[in-house]
């Protein structure tokens, strides 16, 4: 591979940050974009920033100095994927979604790729076969059907569906499909308003929230809202979701034209859609805790690393970006985003997800057959980004 240095972009908090009134301008899905088959972008070891510092550890003698930043190289996983929206691993098996397909994918060491099996989703739009959890037994899926968008359990992944959440409202766009597992062993589930943004403040909806539920679809008894699976509202689309290591929720969203959003969730909160968005101040709605516009953004999946591989990435969250076509990494000092480091800007188009490998590397997924980017001959991609 021929090397290349990562660009970097140094935002600062208050950079985007003001009150918008929120005006749902959603685009249609635009036709797909054909391109000439153009050759593999390469790259070379990410150079971190010098200044870059892990947490110190107490040793009897003192304390310790920050582990040393490590050369991260990007390399090709699997190519030739259809759209690819998440990937994990589980009973150690690596594991890929395709959205429009409908496949579920097992990844092979060589980087083959064998249908596991197949979903039947409404692929129109935003919608098909989305976001992926597992608890170590059991895999969670989500995807849009006829009836709208559902989340389903496989104790066996060839297996049975065993329904866990259904009634997710579905639209053309706007129908989230992000899961997590949190600390608790509960499942965070991610919607979208699915178009309609008066259902995002609607708490007896659960378009536009983040759910929370027991592996079996039950209401855990502390959740904000009595006998609902609604842990937070007032979001317009979320698209990706990470733990930290104090358990603190972060999700990240798109906005309408403007004002993507990080927030840090906490339950029975109200995050603002329709009315307002960014960190207005407004009475009675949580401030995003950074914004970026668009152009720059456009998040989707999101990850924290615990700093076993890439000590320099130690408990930063990581976002893609898809109109932005770039990795995000955040520092997270506190309750706040202290600074941001734009990576590979442009190199692998659009990015839609990123998730912490087994050994400490970070995957990402290319959506560059998503018909709104510009596919390269080996689109889609999974890469790796590791020492």
């Amino acid at each position: 591979m021929r090397r290349h240095r990562t660009v970097l972009l140094v935002l600062t908090l208050g950079l985007t940050l003001g009150a918008c009134l929120r005006i749902d301008t959603s685009e249609p899905e635009p036709a797909p974009v054909e391109s000439a088959p153009s050759p593999t972008p390469t790259t070379e070891p990410d150079t971190a920033p010098d200044d870059t510092e892990a947490s110190p550890t107490e040793t009897g003698g003192g304390t310790a100095a920050p582990a040393a930043p490590v050369e991260l190289t990007v390399t090709e996983v699997a190519t030739g994927l259809e759209v690819p929206w998440d990937v994990i691993e589980h009973d150690g098996r690596v594991l890929v979604t395709e959205r429009d397909t409908g496949r579920l994918l097992e990844i092979a060491p060589d980087g083959s790729a064998t249908e596991v099996r197949g979903f039947d989703v409404d692929p129109a739009g935003e919608g098909g076969l989305l976001g992926l959890a597992s608890d170590g037994a059991a895999l969670f899926v989500y995807y849009t059907g006829g009836d709208g968008n559902r989340v389903v359990r496989l104790d066996q992944v060839d297996g049975d569906e065993v329904p866990i959440v259904t009634g997710i409202p579905k639209g053309r766009t706007h129908n989230g499909g992000r899961l997590a597992i949190g600390p608790d062993g509960l499942l965070y589930v991610g919607t979208g308003d699915s178009g309609d943004g008066a259902l995002a403040a609607d708490p007896g909806s659960l378009g536009g929230k983040i759910l929370r539920v027991d592996r079996d679809g039950g209401v855990p008894d502390d959740n904000p809202f009595e006998d609902s699976p609604v842990y937070s509202l007032g979001h317009r689309n979320v698209q990706g979701l990470a733990f930290d290591a104090d358990g603190r929720l972060w999700a990240a969203e798109l906005g309408p034209d403007r004002d993507d959003e990080i927030n840090l969730i906490e339950p029975g909160e109200d995050y603002g859609w329709p009315e307002v968005t960014g960190a207005p101040g407004a009475e009675g709605v949580v401030d995003a805790k950074f914004v970026a516009q668009p152009p720059e953004a456009s998040w989707s999946g999101a990850t924290i690393p615990d700093g076993g591989a890439i000590p320099q990435w130690d408990g930063d969250l990581l976002v893609t970006g898809l109109r932005g076509e770039r990795l995000y990494r955040l520092d997270l000092d506190a309750e706040q985003v202290a600074d941001a480091e734009a990576l590979y800007v442009g190199e692998f188009g659009r990015l839609r997800t990123a998730r912490v490998a087994p050994d400490g590397a970070v995957w990402l997924l290319t959506s560059n057959r998503d018909g709104r980017g510009s596919p390269v001959s080996n689109d889609d991609r999974l890469l790796r980004v590791g020492p």
